[in-house]
């Protein structure tokens, strides 16, 4: 069965979405905006990114040529002045999404901690079931075994540990043997000095 190409002006339409949606990313990442937004949401901030960027690039050749915008709407443009057109459109974009960030920055976020989520929520939330891991206490002592529950609130990082094995290692840091030490053990984080994550954890 033959399958057809988009369409150009579906390849244009995207194209124009691309500097309000390189607004929008600048904006998040300058305004440090950690919280999730809304697809719909993402939709009108790019369309609005775009149309902005659009309009002033419209605008400001029509007043450069002492056209109408009218008149720009009929007139056949050169490959290279729509290449140029669209850069500016780029450049005009970012420079928006700059502005913007450096408003919620400084502006809506002023004295909030705008910070995401602590490594410690990330990994216990994303982990794969059951999360292997490798405890190393400041004793020196390992322990290997499977989060079974973890103290995440407030700031806590207390585990408890299923089929826990104290690992024995000789002189070399080679493992020498591996000890079972029951069925579970409780690890207080004022204990642990490191934890190594056997299993895939999503950032």
């Amino acid at each position: 069965m033959p399958v057809s190409l988009p369409s150009v002006s579906l390849v244009y339409a995207l194209l124009i979405l691309v500097p309000g949606f390189l607004s929008y990313k600048i904006a998040r990442k300058v305004g440090k905006v950690t919280t999730p937004v809304d697809r719909f949401d993402k939709i009108i901030y790019t369309v609005i990114g775009s149309g902005v960027s659009f309009s002033l690039i419209i605008l400001t050749y029509a007043n450069q040529t002492n056209s109408t915008v009218q008149n720009l709407t009929e007139t056949n443009f050169e490959i290279v002045e729509l290449s140029l057109g669209y850069l500016s459109m780029l450049l005009i974009a970012s420079v928006i999404g700059l502005l913007i960030g450096v408003v919620i920055d400084h502006g809506f976020n002023h004295g909030e901690d705008v910070r995401a989520k602590t490594a410690w929520q990330i990994i216990t939330e994303n982990k794969e079931e059951p999360a292997r891991i490798r405890a190393v206490m400041n004793n020196g002592c390992e322990i290997w075994g499977e989060i079974l529950i973890s103290d995440s609130e407030p700031h806590g990082q207390d585990l408890f540990i299923k089929y826990p094995l104290k690992v024995i290692r000789n002189g070399n840091g080679e493992i020498k043997d591996e000890a079972e030490i029951g069925d579970y053990v409780f690890l207080s984080q004022s204990d642990i000095s490191h934890i190594y994550f056997e299993t895939n954890v999503e950032v």
